[in-house]
């Protein structure tokens, strides 16, 4: 009971306070996700986690099914004309680039049907960190992160629109015509075009280029988030040590706050392995592709400047989400050194299992445990 009560105390603190919790510094960013259709999750601008809640009823759960089905539409027409009509680079780029929507849709979607209990556990954690230093650029970071991604992407996207449009001829009689069936050959060369056909086909490649992109961002604030809590832990054993803090329970303290946000940790990871994967997979395959593509010859300067910008962002994006990831596992094990230092005199049993856990139970976020994001991946994918 007494727990209950300065739990409920906490949450009102933070209320009219500073905001203290993940859900709170991320809500702005699932409120722009869920304007694309991203996990539709009923009470994501409250200050509780209680607020959350999903229900098929929902009319952003409809919205996110229609956006959904129609990236479905457009990546099965983009199959079929890979399939039927030519295989090529090209149009296996343009199917990648639909499906990565879908999947990446619907996964979002069934994060959202368990979002509110993944962050009641993230709250209960922190609430559990009472009385330690929260890092207040934290929120900060998070809009950095999605503001800086999300720029980005507008300017490539525009680029590529800028880019299509210079290679129409100045003497072509139907510049629209030229310019969708050019830009959506995947569509048009099934079905006659239309003014509605045009504003669903614009419609979809902007969800597509926003969903790809967002996943990015959204890995990168999760990482931040998680990465955070383990630099709190490092900072109350350098704490410890530096004061020369010997008491058993002290240490008993940070060792069992070190394995709540170890088990949050791989809470997160057990939801959002999927969605690492196909990041992953997106991202490596485009690298790929584009570095084919470079060894064309680039006729235009405004051709190369798409083709370099758009290659320079997908690197930097992929090394970002790597290095944001991967800091998990650094920051988890930075208390080490601290506790291998310690004098003998120093030394107890509880921190000898700490510096056990560190040691024989890494923790890093996986793609469902077929890799695991360190700073060796980045090595081992360059």
């Amino acid at each position: 009971m007494r727990g209950r009560v300065v739990e409920k105390m906490k949450w009102v603190c933070g209320k009219h306070g500073d905001e203290k919790f993940f859900h709170q510094r991320v809500r702005w960013v699932l409120v722009m996700a869920q304007s694309f259709g991203l996990l539709p999750v009923r009470g994501v601008t409250g200050e509780n986690y209680n607020d959350l809640s999903f229900s098929w009823y929902l009319k952003r759960v409809f919205y996110s099914q229609v956006l959904i089905f129609g990236s479905c539409f457009v990546a099965v027409v983009a199959f079929f004309r890979m399939v039927y009509i030519e295989y090529s680079l090209s149009n296996l780029s343009s199917f990648i680039f639909n499906a990565n929507s879908t999947i990446g849709g619907i996964i979002f979607f069934n994060l959202a049907k368990n979002w509110p209990k993944l962050i009641k556990k993230w709250s209960q954690v922190e609430s559990s960190l009472g009385g330690w230093n929260t890092n207040r650029n934290i929120k900060r970071k998070f809009y950095s992160i999605i503001i800086i991604v999300m720029t980005a992407a507008i300017v490539e996207h525009v680029l590529s629109i800028i880019y299509v449009c210079s290679q129409i001829p100045g003497d072509d009689p139907d510049k629209y015509l030229t310019y969708f069936s050019r830009n959506y050959p995947h569509l048009f060369d099934f079905f006659e075009f239309s003014a509605p056909l045009a504003v669903f086909a614009v419609v979809m490649n902007f969800l597509n280029v926003f969903s790809w992109n967002f996943l990015d961002a959204f890995l990168m604030i999760i990482s931040l988030g998680l990465s955070q809590k383990f630099q709190e832990v490092t900072r109350r054993v350098t704490v410890a040590y530096s004061t020369k803090i010997h008491v058993k329970h002290h240490w008993m303290k940070i060792r069992e706050d070190y394995n709540k946000i170890s088990i949050l940790c791989k809470t997160v990871n057990k939801e959002i392995s999927t969605l690492i994967i196909v990041s992953f997979a997106t991202n490596m395959f485009f690298i790929t592709s584009q570095l084919y593509w470079s060894l064309s010859h680039k006729s235009t300067a405004i051709e190369s400047i798409y083709f370099y910008f758009s290659f320079g962002l997908l690197v930097l994006r992929t090394v970002a989400v790597i290095l944001f990831a991967s800091n998990i596992n650094d920051e988890s094990k930075k208390s080490m050194s601290y506790l291998l230092s310690l004098n003998s005199d120093a030394y107890s049993s509880e921190i000898e299992r700490f510096a056990y856990q560190i040691h024989c139970q890494p923790v890093a976020l996986t793609g469902n445990d077929f890799f695991t994001i360190t700073k060796g991946l980045l090595l081992g994918v360059s």
